[in-house]
């Protein structure tokens, strides 16, 4: 981490709880060497790991809310409603 913050990063720990990749870092590091100022890249890049982020939080809530839906189901389990071929009906 040391290294980000000799880049001029603000916060290291900040960089890597966005998740930024080496690469991304490198663009960002690019863009100021170049002479400019890298906020709107360092904007979009955050803008595209937030929508990532959002995706994975739908993602799994969907994923939570299926999971809910069969340990309730096997709360009651009806063992004589299953068939023969299958070994349960709730995974």
């Amino acid at each position: 981490m040391g290294v980000l913050v000799s880049f001029g990063f603000g916060s290291a720990a900040a960089v890597a709880a966005a998740g930024l990749m080496l690469a991304q870092i490198r663009q960002i590091v690019d863009i100021r060497d170049a002479g400019h100022a890298p906020c709107d890249h360092g904007r979009e890049l955050l803008d595209a790991r937030l929508r990532d982020i959002e995706q994975q939080i739908a993602q799994l809530s969907a994923l939570r809310d299926t999971i809910a839906g069969l340990r309730d189901d096997a709360a009651q389990p009806e063992p004589e409603t299953c068939s023969a071929g299958q070994v349960c009906r709730y995974v």
